[in-house]
């Protein structure tokens, strides 16, 4: 999983975006849950599940916008994403990005 942008400058009027990709072996379903920070929280955003199902063996993508409102020029802005594989046919854990940018 990757934020983008994850550092440096960025248009704050503009989402950052995480992207998971995930990679099948073989066909079959996988469960994950998106699980923001606090301070990604602070803006009104809650968790969310999600499933993808692969019926070939290919790679996948799903994302979670993150809109940064209310912020003005030159104020630093961070936060964070994880990500939990639940289901059984995945090979479980976590994985996450965060992302510390100045806003132009």
């Amino acid at each position: 999983m990757n934020a983008s942008p994850r550092l440096d400058s960025a248009d704050c009027s503009q989402p950052i975006v995480f992207i998971l990709s995930a990679a099948a072996q073989r066909p079959g379903m996988i469960e994950y849950t998106w699980h923001p920070d606090d301070r990604v929280i602070a803006r009104g955003l809650q968790d969310r599940p999600g499933t993808m199902t692969f019926t070939t063996t290919n790679e996948q993508h799903d994302q979670f916008s993150v809109q940064l409102t209310w912020t003005q020029p030159g104020e630093r802005v961070q936060g964070g994403m994880t990500v939990e594989m639940t289901s059984s046919e995945a090979n479980r854990g976590t994985g996450g990005d965060v992302f510390d940018i100045t806003c132009i």
